[in-house]
């Protein structure tokens, strides 16, 4: 008995789905046998199951959990077509659905010799193969709707096929973009069933999809087109028929049938009923192969992200960090990422913009600690000509340039007070004005911010507004020091060695276990963005195929180092020293670590970069 889905509510809302299985997976996963768009749905959320007659639902251990009636679901619960079933935002009723039965003039799974000869001779016979054909066209509609995965699908297809076209072998074959050759996905012959192995010729296949026009011959062995053709006289083919799968962008593949006992076996009607299969199979094929290739896309992207931005961690704190990066993703929300220095903000950002619906469009980057006051204004709302000396000509701003899209606003806690007015309008209006202009622009920009800085003290020091702190604060991420995940420590180390090896092709390479003592003891007050420069460093300079604690920074191996008067530094070394205690000091604030050294924040910017320390 076919399961029946009304979607009553949410984003799929007045859908029904009829599924011809036992068991439905329903998820927010393309793979889910009911496949939703409610992005409140984890990927596989629950099951309805038949058993004994009897429909049932149960959850998959779902974030959000599955309701039956408003009541949380466990184990499977029995469910009736009145019953309410919600998970997400989406609310559905399931039902079993009967199906008539059919009488029958001769029995299912009678042979399929005696069927041929019934089908010739017998007119009751002819109501018959009319009805498993109907029968046949729902199946091919259910498993087409049902099944996410191009070989489960025409695996099934060829099973529903061969039930009722008397064929001894058959095939499904696709095309190949890589060779450009038709490849037999899956076969049939009568004596193994279904099977990988090819059994049939490929001369037909291969015309039938170069001129896209469907064959049918009575004997193949005496038809003009075909009886010259080896691979016809050796596979000893008589009756034969093939029709193309395609939609209007493409040619996916074609569907071959033959029978090696008798001449004249296939009809018009069975090639009419075939083509209408593999039409229905084209386009779902195509959908599906499309699907399969966006997902591939997207693990090859993620993985070029994960790669590029050095999204490492298996500590508990980063597994936190990584869940929250996969709900926000998926909204709207203004947010604000805050630690220190180094720990990766500006990673978890684009994470956040990669996986979200803005992806295709801008991911702009604005360090408001590296630009002068004066020039902050400009940078981010643009400016018009004439604005002020030397703006010779209307320029955009970050945030038009990030239209559509996401703008990051790095140190945030350094932005000057005017700019902080003209982003907290942005942030209420969604509107900027340039420098020098009075015209109100629209702006369709994502926010996200991210601080090192005591956001709470500067407003207390009248520094930053409390009003604008509230905005951005919707939903705050803190990510966790270097030191507070040891559990990343070795991970991260042996990351970025396998990434700087390869960059200076040296294969064999490796950390000796002292050096792994020595990073795992150090307290890493640039964090990850440290521990990067500081592995370049060791396998670039490196003397041997193995890392070892002198290949190191002086300032890393210091605390197990011992001094025998061969580790005397050097007035570089202990300028280094000194400029990592004063950030240690403040918290890596560049703006009061400059002050303290009692040199400008430039020059500060200008030493962290020759010293490799983390900016």
């Amino acid at each position: 008995m076919p399961i029946v889905i009304d979607i009553i509510k949410g984003p799929d809302r007045d859908k029904k789905i009829t599924m011809d299985e036992q068991s439905v997976i329903i998820g927010r996963d393309r793979s889910a046998g009911v496949a939703l768009s409610d992005q409140a749905v984890s990927r596989q959320h629950c099951k309805l199951i038949v058993e004994d007659g009897v429909l049932a639902v149960e959850d998959l251990k779902s974030t959000n959990k599955t309701y039956l009636n408003d009541e949380p679901v466990g184990n499977p619960q029995p469910v009736t077509p009145q019953d309410l079933i919600r998970v997400g935002e989406t609310v559905m009723r399931a039902r079993l659905e009967d199906i008539p039965e059919k009488e029958e003039t001769v029995p299912r799974n009678r042979p399929k010799t005696s069927a041929r000869t019934l089908l010739i001779d017998s007119s009751n016979v002819m109501v018959e193969k009319i009805s498993n054909n109907l029968d046949l066209m729902y199946r091919v509609n259910s498993a087409i709707h049902s099944i996410r995965d191009s070989k489960k699908l025409i695996t099934r297809l060829l099973e529903l096929i061969v039930e009722v076209i008397p064929a001894d072998h058959g095939a499904i074959l696709l095309y190949d973009q890589k060779t450009s050759r038709l490849k037999p996905e899956v076969s049939y012959c009568s004596e193994r069933g279904v099977t990988d192995e090819i059994c049939i010729s490929r001369t037909i296949a291969n015309q039938v999809f170069e001129k896209k026009i469907a064959v049918v011959t009575r004997d193949a062995q005496q038809d003009p087109r075909f009886m010259d053709k080896k691979t016809i006289i050796q596979h000893n083919i008589r009756s034969a028929m093939c029709v193309p799968m395609g939609t209007v962008n493409r040619m996916i593949g074609v569907i071959h049938m033959d029978n090696t006992i008798k001449s004249g076996l296939f009809t018009e009607k069975d090639l009419d009923l075939l083509s209408a299969i593999a039409n229905q199979a084209a386009i779902a094929l195509e959908n599906i192969q499309f699907f399969e290739r966006l997902n591939e896309e997207n693990k090859v992207l993620k993985e070029a992200i994960k790669e590029e931005y050095d999204m490492i961690g298996q500590s508990n704190q980063m597994h936190k960090v990584f869940s929250l990066i996969d709900r926000l993703s998926r909204t709207d929300s203004t947010i604000l990422i805050r630690g220190e220095s180094g720990t990766g903000k500006e990673l978890v950002a684009r994470a956040i913009h990669y996986n979200s619906d803005r992806k295709d469009k801008p991911f702009v980057c604005v360090n408001c600690a590296a630009l002068h006051e004066n020039l902050l204004e400009s940078e981010l709302f643009g400016h018009e000509r004439g604005a002020f000396t030397g703006a010779t000509m209307l320029k955009k701003g970050r945030f038009e340039l990030a239209d559509g899209g996401t703008i990051f606003l790095d140190e945030i806690g350094e932005m000057n007070l005017e700019s902080q007015i003209k982003l907290l309008r942005i942030l209420e209006e969604a509107k900027l004005e340039r420098v020098g202009g009075t015209a109100s622009i629209p702006t369709n920009v994502r926010i996200l911010a991210a601080t090192n800085r005591d956001l709470e003290k500067a407003i207390q020091d009248g520094e930053f507004r409390l009003d604008l702190y509230y905005r951005l604060k919707v939903i705050q991420i803190d990510l966790p020091a270097l030191r507070d995940r040891k559990d990343d420590i070795v991970p991260l180390a042996l990351f970025f060695l396998d990434k700087y090896r390869a960059k200076i092709s040296r294969e064999v390479l490796q950390f000796s276990p002292e050096a792994l003592d020595v990073l795992k003891a150090y307290h890493w007050p640039g964090n990850i963005r440290e521990m990067k420069n500081c592995i370049e460093r060791a396998v670039v300079l490196g003397n041997s195929n193995v890392i070892l604690p002198e290949d190191l920074p002086l300032e890393i191996r210091r605390p197990v180092a011992v001094d025998d008067g061969t580790n005397f530094p050097t007035l570089q070394d202990l300028e280094r020293e000194h400029i990592i205690k004063a950030l240690n000091l403040t918290g890596w604030n560049k703006k009061q670590t400059a002050d303290i050294l009692g040199i400008q924040r430039s020059t500060l910017y200008e030493k962290l970069k020759g010293y490799h320390i983390a900016l």
